[in-house]
């Protein structure tokens, strides 16, 4: 699962194109509500900003079963080296990666100026496993270190 990047984050067309390429089932997240819904991105298939200017596909099929995602890359304004992140302030990626399996690998994409000493973090936040800069990847399962 990833997200369809917008102008001020990290692009995923790259990222997107290389999974279908490989076969994989892509799917992005939709909001409903207060939830994330994954719906499947087909290669090729439109896109169009939702309620919230998010893109989402113009079909939407939704993800039959979500513990099946291997993977969830997920964005964000600001990082810190434990895997802290602060999202857009609705907690809709927290209560949806509380839903995954342990096994799922929670990552970020996001430029190094993101990364941050210290975010503030609450017992429902959800930390990242990896976050992946320009500068490298940072493997937050090993105290922050790349």
């Amino acid at each position: 699962m990833a997200y369809i990047s917008t102008q001020s984050e990290v692009k995923t067309t790259v990222l997107i194109n290389y999974l279908h390429k490989t076969g994989a089932v892509v799917c992005v997240p939709w909001v409903r509500g207060n939830d994330i819904v994954p719906v499947i991105l087909k290669k090729g298939h439109p896109v169009k900003k939702d309620a919230y200017g998010i893109k989402v596909p113009a079909t939407k099929t939704k993800l039959p079963n979500i513990r099946k995602i291997d993977a969830v890359i997920a964005p964000g304004i600001g990082f810190d080296r434990h895997g802290n992140r602060i999202g857009f302030g609705k907690g809709y990626f927290d209560r949806f990666l509380k839903k995954l399996p342990k096994k799922t690998v929670k990552a970020a994409l996001a430029f190094s100026c993101q990364i941050v000493k210290k975010i503030p973090a609450e017992a429902h936040d959800i930390k990242m496993d990896i976050i992946a800069t320009e500068k490298g990847i940072i493997d937050c399962r090993k105290k922050g270190k790349i």
